[in-house]
């Protein structure tokens, strides 16, 4: 189940930011200055084919190692801070994208959903303003790295 992140229900101050390098022409984020830590956010519904152990993956860009984590949901379960790979930038401008499993602070291994089949809600909330989410991937498949 791939997803751009765009396509989500967003929460002000949350918003999609046009970028040729970004899939789909664009990316969602709470700009820099914007927003409190659990201020905005984009909930996405994703349908899910089979019930199963799902992981999530996200395409997602850090400006800064100070500006690298998200609170993730599924459902109504209990949200967690997930940190980000920060990659510095080339000279001026924000890092490259990146696709990275979500995964516990407290927690080296990625995230497993017990999900049944049918429509689920994955929400990113703002803990650091300037963190950037441009599409997502849950599978089932442990073994799926994405790329570009």
């Amino acid at each position: 189940m791939l997803v751009e992140a765009e396509q989500g229900q967003l929460r002000p101050p949350m918003r999609a930011v046009a970028d040729a390098t970004a899939s789909g022409g664009s990316f969602v984020q709470v700009p820099k200055g914007a927003g409190a830590d659990r201020e905005g956010g984009v909930d996405l519904v994703v349908e899910i084919p089979v019930a199963g152990d799902y992981l999530v993956w996200a395409r997602v860009r850090a400006p800064s190692s100070g500006s690298n984590s998200v609170h993730v949901v599924m459902d109504d379960g209990p949200s967690f801070i997930w940190h980000v790979p920060h990659v510095p930038p080339e000279g001026d401008g924000p890092g490259p994208w990146v696709w990275a499993a979500a995964e516990r602070l407290d927690a080296p291994e990625p995230m497993v959903y017990r999900l049944e089949a049918g429509s689920h809600v994955l929400g990113f909330t703002n803990r650091e303003a300037g963190f950037a989410v441009d599409r997502v991937l849950l599978t089932a498949d442990r073994t799926v790295r994405p790329q570009d």
